[in-house]
């Protein structure tokens, strides 16, 4: 078992036990923890200009927590080279309100990352900026007329929401993880909208150990910021419970595995509705003012391109969007992961022009498939697709969604998400057969 202790303040570990300490809201210097998390955080959420609810913050403690000890613990040295036994203690300014909901934690984070994890939950936590280190800072963010948080990546999916939902009305508060690379898209785009409030926050995970390259929690940190925004957007609105928008098309939300082999290495399970409903009991049990939502649980990534509200918008924008799973390992996206596969399908179903490929700084390692079908490394993605295609034709459709994870029990809502994500495989299909690629 791996245990790691994080907390926010460095006395605390001069008489803890542990295998891995982590420095919250903090960063690494000498005499400290060898490695932190989360240097800017507190910083950056204390620019929103109304208070953050603890509960919310807490639970960003424990995202926090989780993000780090996912990449300092590496599955090579599980027994079974994956699974791993992770024991969090974590710092917390009101451990006892989470300390129940510790066991369906666990049972949530288990099926995000296939592994198990342990959480204790200790005094000492850090509080919420107060109004005089809120009052003080520049660049503050206006919250007015805010009425929802909407997760902004600079991915496909998440610049068609935020279109749509300025479109029907609202004016969200678009919250990202900024991580190396991805603030400068973030930003360009967030530009180009109409005037809507931002907040973009990098978790600056630091330390002295190798780095899991696996990290199937990362997204957990982003929900988190946004469960933050959103309870401080409650203050606007009676306390009320507040919109948190993950806009995710329904085949990736899914994420069913395109090969036996891969049940293993499904890349994220973050917007699985097995994972959200989970989640949002846990939310509302502690006390966070937000639910969760996907408008787009039940749409293809095209089907949810082809129908956003402001097409001139849209159009002119989506090619300067990231969806490459890879694209930092060589600043450019391959156009042939799983990713590139549908987000190039979803052009194609949409009828939309694929302006990715027309400049060599951002365009497609492989602007033409055929190229990734010389080699077995890189035509794996395409020949994975194609075996879904397969199942898909062959009728053994049901149980291939399903090990994905649990769907919900209501007989209309497991049809229609396996119907999104027979309609995703035959956007693919529809793309390659075009391209005349037989893999």
């Amino acid at each position: 078992m791996t245990r790691v202790f994080a907390h926010p303040d460095q006395a605390a570990f001069s008489s803890a036990k542990y295998e891995i300490p982590v420095l919250l809201f903090g960063r690494v210097q000498v005499g400290g923890p060898p490695n932190a998390v989360g240097n800017q955080v507190r910083r950056q959420l204390a620019r929103l200009d109304l208070p953050i609810e603890q509960s919310a913050y807490d639970f960003l403690a424990i995202a926090l927590a989780v993000a780090a000890a996912d990449r300092f613990a590496l599955r090579s040295a599980a027994d079974d080279g994956f699974g791993r036994n992770i024991e969090v203690t974590v710092g917390l300014a009101d451990p006892a309100r989470w300390t129940p909901v510790a066991k369906k934690l666990e049972r949530a984070l288990g099926f995000l990352s296939g592994d198990q994890w342990h959480f204790n939950f200790v005094a000492g936590g850090d509080t919420v900026p107060s109004h005089k280190e809120r009052s003080r800072l520049k660049n503050r963010v206006d919250l007015e007329g805010a009425d929802e948080v909407c997760l902004f990546s600079g991915g496909m999916d998440s610049l068609i929401g935020a279109i749509d939902r300025i479109a029907d009305g609202h004016r969200p508060l678009l919250v990202s993880r900024s991580t190396r690379g991805d603030g400068g898209y973030q930003t360009y785009l967030h530009g180009m909208l109409p005037e809507v409030p931002s907040l973009r926050i990098n978790d600056d995970i630091r330390g002295e150990l190798q780095g899991e390259p696996s990290t199937r929690t990362r997204s957990i940190v982003f929900l988190a910021l946004a469960a933050c925004a959103a309870s401080a957007i409650s203050r606007l609105h009676n306390d009320s419970i507040v919109p948190l928008i993950i806009p995710e098309n329904g085949f990736i939300s899914l994420n069913p595995p395109l090969t036996v082999r891969r049940i293993g290495a499904l890349s994220t399970r973050t917007v699985h509705p097995h994972f959200i409903s989970s989640l949002q009991a846990i939310f509302d049990e502690v006390g966070i003012p937000a639910a969760i939502e996907n408008p787009y649980f039940f749409k293809t990534k095209g089907e949810a391109l082809r129908e956003c509200r402001d097409q001139p918008l849209v159009t002119k924008l989506i090619s300067k969007t990231t969806s490459c799973g890879k694209w930092k390992r060589y600043w450019q996206q391959c156009g042939r992961c799983v990713p590139c596969l549908i987000r190039r399908s979803a052009f194609h179903a949409a009828g939309i022009a694929d302006e990715t490929a027309t400049s060599k700084h951002v365009g497609y390692r492989f602007d033409d498939l055929n190229d990734a079908l010389r080699t077995d490394r890189d035509r794996a993605d395409i020949r994975a697709v194609s075996a879904a295609i397969r199942r898909v034709n062959g009728g053994d459709f049901g149980k291939w969604v399903i090990r994905g994870g649990p769907l919900p029990l209501d007989p209309t809502a497991r049809n229609e998400h396996k119907d999104v994500a027979r309609r995703g495989v035959f956007e693919i299909d529809q793309f390659l057969k075009d391209l005349g690629i037989d893999a």
